[in-house]
């Protein structure tokens, strides 16, 4: 109790013993209290949270709501875990009021209301405060929503429209009537767009719809993906450590119609140099390790480009872009400078190999451009250069572009060490 409702309790004694003092003023009656509350009811094994009270007047205000309950008739008692899991309980409300200045309370006098329902269960605690006490009753079991016993259900099918599915998307689905489905622009990443082309937009049921949306499946419905001439950008990279440039049109990545920066990355056997090692801060135990395996990595290699030329050198070509998405299918045209070699070469070819490092038939030629060797290559994958004056064979560079496969002989183990 607070300590003016003390004073005033020590005078009233007072004033019973000494008759002669005057009585203490009576400020105004508060004769309506007015509370109202959204909360009407508590559901079985609900978290009894914060409740807010409205009062209907400036003259009183709430000062405290507690949670509440009791068994049967007997009296209420504060819930100790805030949560109604006691179905045979009722479970309620103790709103604590005071009046405002000047303003008090009577028995007699001051009626309240809940909700516009007359409140019995109450106490004047003081000539300004009271507890009401608001029975909201036992819990009720929680309702699911009923469901149809056999909903009507509608096919929606998907038309990719040349489109690459990389997703695995499957191509017809079944939703409930009613179900709603979300659309948002396709990425790449999604569904690949044919040659030349980017995302457009959606066709439903015939009608064009364009951004983000959503539907309502109300029957059979037909998902057309629509596609648009790609703008497309050309990139020209120059790899610093070995001097390598590759060219190509992001059209032929299945690129983001906004454009990205590219990063392009070679290794080479013959790149390896002192000044190279050095650069990277190799210490002369890794040198000489890393020497060893490009040496077992050329000697794997020879064995299967043999007939087609002599082996000059072996290489690999990375690229990914700024989210790093590796890219593999072409066409991209590399260039680089000729190996210098005593013997003369009529004519340099790639010769693809496999992951077991053997050749499978496969070749591109180069042309000589003054110093530099230039080709367009299908793919980035694993190749090998060779040099030959056999005009059946034709003779050989391959770049053996490694994506991971010689991590047993020691190239990718440095790769990430020579990205520009």
């Amino acid at each position: 109790m607070k300590k003016i409702k003390y004073y005033v309790m020590v005078l009233l004694a007072v004033l019973v013993l000494v008759p002669s003092i005057p009585a203490l003023a009576k400020g105004n009656v508060v004769e309506e209290i007015t509370l109202t509350c959204e909360k009407t009811s508590v559901t079985l094994n609900e978290n009894l949270e914060d409740v807010t009270v409205t009062v209907g007047h400036e003259t009183y205000y709430v000062s405290d709501v507690d949670w509440i309950y009791k068994i049967g008739s007997g009296d209420w008692q504060d819930v100790d875990e805030p949560v109604a899991g006691n179905a045979e309980a009722h479970f309620g409300l103790r709103v604590s009021i005071e009046t405002a200045n000047d303003y008090e309370l009577e028995k007699s006098t001051t009626h309240a209301t809940w909700n516009g329902t007359a409140i019995d269960d109450y106490s004047i605690t003081s000539y300004d405060s009271a507890n009401f006490y608001i029975d909201l009753g036992t819990p009720t079991s929680a309702e699911e929503p009923e469901e149809p016993e056999n909903p009507v259900k509608y096919t929606v099918t998907l038309d990719f429209n040349g489109g690459t599915n990389i997703s695995n998307y499957p191509q017809e689905m079944e939703y409930d009537a009613g179900d709603t489905m979300e659309f948002a622009p396709i990425t790449i990443y999604q569904l690949r767009p044919p040659k030349g082309k980017q995302f457009d937009a959606y066709e439903i049921n015939g009608v064009r719809r364009e951004g983000s949306f959503q539907i309502e499946i109300t029957g059979d419905t037909t998902v057309k993906v629509l596609w648009k001439n790609a703008e497309t950008k050309d990139y020209n990279y120059t790899h610093e450590d070995s001097g390598v440039s590759v060219t190509f049109n992001d059209s032929d990545l299945y690129d983001d119609e906004d454009g990205e920066d590219f990063l392009f990355s070679v290794d080479s056997i013959g790149m390896w140099t002192d000044a190279l090692y050095a650069k990277y801060g190799f210490t002369e135990e890794e040198i000489a390790n890393d020497k060893a395996n490009l040496e077992e990595t050329r000697k794997l290699v020879k064995k299967t480009t043999d007939k087609y030329g002599d082996l000059l050198d072996v290489f690999a070509f990375y690229l990914e872009d700024a989210d790093e998405n590796e890219y593999a299918e072409g066409p991209f045209t590399l260039s680089f400078k000729k190996p210098k070699t005593e013997k003369k070469y009529k004519k340099y070819l790639m010769v693809f190999l496999n992951e077991d490092l053997e050749a499978t038939g496969e070749t591109v030629e180069f042309t000589v451009d003054g110093e530099n060797l230039t080709g367009d290559l299908p793919h980035f994958s694993t190749y090998a250069l060779v040099g030959t004056n056999d005009p059946e064979t034709g003779d050989h560079i391959a770049i053996y572009i490694i994506l991971g496969l010689l991590s047993e002989v020691g190239i990718v183990s440095v790769r990430k060490l020579r990205k520009n």
